[in-house]
């Protein structure tokens, strides 16, 4: 399942002013520093945010990338925004990030003998949940009815059956990814994979309210 991708540096923070000056000094064909939006952002009580944007080319759209302290130990990516309006598909979102990281974050990184990691633009479910629970999952999605969802009884053993499994391995799947892994990898219908969701979500709620009382 296409994702976007996460970009990493691994930078101490007293490096991160020299790195970023140097990532400045080397741009070119098309990328520039946007100080103005740094400037605007620091305004408002948010210090701590490089922006750096790229023009429109055949190859990559127009947008802005973001560039934060995650911790004392690293800067990141969290996102990458289109100029103008709308939003950038993975592929877009993942050539601007990709190109970023080739010309300037990992040469730059280089030079001062730091580490960069660029993740896959490409995971499987087994990336958020157990083995247990990706099991349960998959049986769940084969032998469903997919025009019922979770209403045939059996159907709805198998589908509690993945949910207490994400609650007891303390799994980390947010909703909007298990929906659209239950459409792009499950074969479900668009509205039948959100009716899922929203009954995951609840399920869980209500399982995680129970274990604290």
């Amino acid at each position: 399942m296409k994702v976007f991708r996460d970009l990493t540096i691994t930078i101490p923070e007293a490096q991160e002013a020299d790195y970023v000056q140097r990532i400045a000094a080397r741009l070119g064909d098309g990328w520039t520093r946007d100080r103005d939006a740094e400037k605007r952002l620091e305004e408002q009580s948010s210090p701590g945010f490089y922006f750096f944007r790229c023009d429109a080319r055949s190859d990559r759209p127009a947008a802005l990338l973001w560039l934060t302290r995650q911790d004392e130990d690293s800067l990141y990516v969290p996102n990458v925004v289109p100029s103008r309006y709308g939003q950038l598909t993975h592929d877009e979102y993942n050539r601007v990030i990709t190109e970023f990281h080739r010309e300037y974050a990992e040469p730059v990184a280089r030079e001062m003998d730091c580490c960069v990691s660029l993740a896959s633009d490409d995971q499987t479910i087994e990336d958020w949940i157990s083995a247990a629970s990706a099991q349960r999952l998959h049986s769940f999605s084969r032998r469903a009815n997919k025009s019922t969802g979770s209403a045939h009884p059996c159907d709805q053993r198998r589908w509690y059956d993945f949910v207490i499994s994400v609650h007891k391995n303390n799994d980390s799947l947010p909703t909007s990814t298990l929906e659209r892994w239950l459409v792009e990898e499950g074969g479900w219908g668009a509205s039948q994979a959100s009716e899922l969701a929203i009954e995951y979500e609840q399920e869980l709620g209500l399982l995680r309210h129970y274990e604290r009382r």
